[in-house]
């Protein structure tokens, strides 16, 4: 597999656009970023920055690909695509991953827990077909958040988990993966969170990093 890498500064790879199949017309801050385009990425030809694509051809032409993957895989083509971010990343923003098929969503997920398990300091920001912000990835660690209006977290594994500031449910001790435990609170100010597990925020508000 060719190994191709980002050749942009330190400084400029901060921010990444990971680009997927179902992406919106991209407005100038998506274009402006560096970006990984997972196959069939739409609004490729609108980008400004360093590109590298990367899928099996099956939603994009095969020609295009400057890392083409074998059709017949064990992994998708965003896991086996989460392994060429570069360590200098900090905020991952993904776009083009929602509405579509249920199941894929779910994998994505699933994929993006497992890297954040291994990774340090990096966040993953998930972006709707409107192109506004829904939900967050984080990598074990203590955070302390902006949150105005109903957010909920979830894990994908058993973890202590934190909740505590200016926030009408607070929490701290085990943590159940998929739990309904950490539903339907309501952010209103700074929010402390610690988990020893990676974890999920979903927001039906304003969240500042």
């Amino acid at each position: 597999m060719c190994m191709k890498k980002f050749t942009a500064s330190s400084s400029r790879l901060k921010d990444l656009l990971v680009l997927g199949p179902l992406a919106p017309e991209l407005n100038e801050f998506f274009r402006s970023l560096p970006c990984l385009a997972i196959d069939g990425a739409k609004g490729v030809d609108t980008l400004q920055n360093e590109v590298i694509r990367i899928g099996d051809g099956d939603s994009g032409p095969a020609e295009q690909m400057d890392i083409l993957l074998e059709q017949k895989k064990d992994a998708s083509d965003l896991a086996i695509a989460l392994e060429f971010i570069p360590s200098e990343a900090e905020r991952i923003h993904m776009l083009g991953f929602k509405g579509g098929r249920t199941d894929h969503e779910l994998a994505n997920y699933a994929e993006i827990y497992r890297y954040q398990q291994l990774s340090n300091s990096k966040t993953f920001i998930f972006y709707n077909e409107s192109r506004h912000e829904y939900a967050y990835f984080f990598s074990p660690g203590q955070y302390t958040i902006d949150i105005k209006d109903l957010f909920s977290l979830f894990t994908f594994e058993e973890g202590q988990l934190s909740i505590a500031g200016d926030c009408e449910y607070h929490w701290e001790g085990a943590f159940r993966p998929y739990s309904s435990l950490g539903l339907s609170n309501t952010g209103r100010g700074q929010v402390h969170l610690k988990s020893t597990t990676a974890f999920m925020l979903f927001n039906q508000g304003t969240v500042r990093l």
